[in-house]
């Protein structure tokens, strides 16, 4: 108790002199919806109606991706005006939103949410950096680690037979491997032991309705699921789960989802980067491209990756689609990595 009391003082006190805020979201059968906000050195909440998590299938939908239609910009308004609107006053001139989520909140992308309807194209990441964190506990928000000795890159980028290669994500392995010396492995144990690194997976993956587990497909025939992450000897700085679903996970009252990204974490890594629902191959190597970019030239990784997802719909008005984009999620520390080059 002494120590959790001596981490909730540090974090209040971390919101007073910085243009940080917290908000952690809960829900439940006796609470619908309750925000909790740590915002100039104060601690407040705010209690409200429970949103219709239902409405988010249109992002991942694919009867609304191809057309016109502005049920998408309605949908990520009105969870603006439940989840954001009654805060507002805390994080006016802040700058990082830290979001820690739980029960259904976890499966939210809060960096898409439109504030304005005539500004269907303008999204809250624009305005702020959303960091999304497990806990106060795992990830203190006065904990700030830069790693500036170069660290090295490791792709693991499987060849399928029965399953269509990712040839687009295969591409940018090999353009990491020109542009940062990036290793390629086969297998999890194959990664170092004892140097820091980031992993980069690109590969297929999918939510197991049987197990209630989301996996990750190695090849055609090999699984991985919770406890051959959690049995990693080693444990990545930074690992970047591009594969589809893997940020989906059971949903759990008091923790939000259990997915692959917590698994890392439940391991030591400090920060992850999941999908919610399917990944597209070519808008998810085109985003985590221009990420390591912005990440070598000195942006912490929630920075990174939403500076990617900007320059990713300005270059490609064609995929501006929620969809595209908004399933990848940063979660954990804001992390300062130099890359090998």
């Amino acid at each position: 108790e002494e120590y959790f009391n001596d981490i909730v003082r540090k974090n209040i006190l971390y919101t007073l002199y910085s243009n940080h805020v917290f908000l952690d979201y809960y829900s439940s059968d006796y609470n619908p919806l309750v925000i909790f906000s740590i915002s100039n050195g104060k601690l407040d909440y705010y209690s409200g109606d429970r949103p219709d998590f239902s409405n988010l299938a249109v992002l991942s939908d694919p009867a609304y991706i191809n057309q016109k239609s502005d049920t998408v910009s309605r949908v990520l308004n009105s969870f603006y005006n439940n989840l954001i609107k009654p805060v507002e006053g805390y994080i006016q001139g802040r700058r990082n939103i830290h979001i820690s989520s739980k029960s259904e909140f976890a499966v939210v992308p809060f960096e898409a949410l439109v504030a304005d309807l005539n500004k269907p194209n303008h999204f809250l990441g624009d305005d702020y950096c959303i960091q999304n964190r497990f806990s106060l506990l795992i990830n203190p928000l006065y904990k700030y680690t830069n790693y500036s000795i170069p660290v090295s890159l490791f792709t693991l980028n499987p060849s399928y037979i029965k399953h269509s290669d990712l040839l687009f994500n295969k591409k940018l392995c090999h353009e990491l491997k020109d542009k940062y010396q990036a290793v390629s492995v086969n297998r999890l144990k194959d990664l170092p032991e004892k140097n820091p690194f980031i992993l980069q997976i690109s590969a297929h993956g999918y939510f197991d309705s049987t197990l209630m587990k989301p996996a990750l497909l190695l090849n055609d025939s090999e699984i991985v699921t919770h406890n051959g992450i959690e049995n990693m000897s080693s444990s990545p700085l930074l690992a970047c789960l591009i594969m589809c679903e893997s940020g989906r996970g059971v949903i759990k009252l008091y923790e939000g989802s259990d997915n692959l990204g917590r698994s890392f974490a439940a391991n030591g890594t400090p920060a992850v980067i999941t999908s919610l629902w399917k990944a597209d191959d070519k808008a998810s190597a085109l985003i985590m491209s221009s990420f390591y970019r912005f990440l070598s030239e000195g942006l912490p990784v929630h920075d990174a990756l939403s500076a990617a997802k900007r320059e990713f719909r300005e270059n490609n008005p064609e995929m501006i689609h929620p969809f595209y984009w908004a399933s990848l999620l940063s979660t954990g520390d804001n992390l300062t990595i130099s890359l090998k080059s």
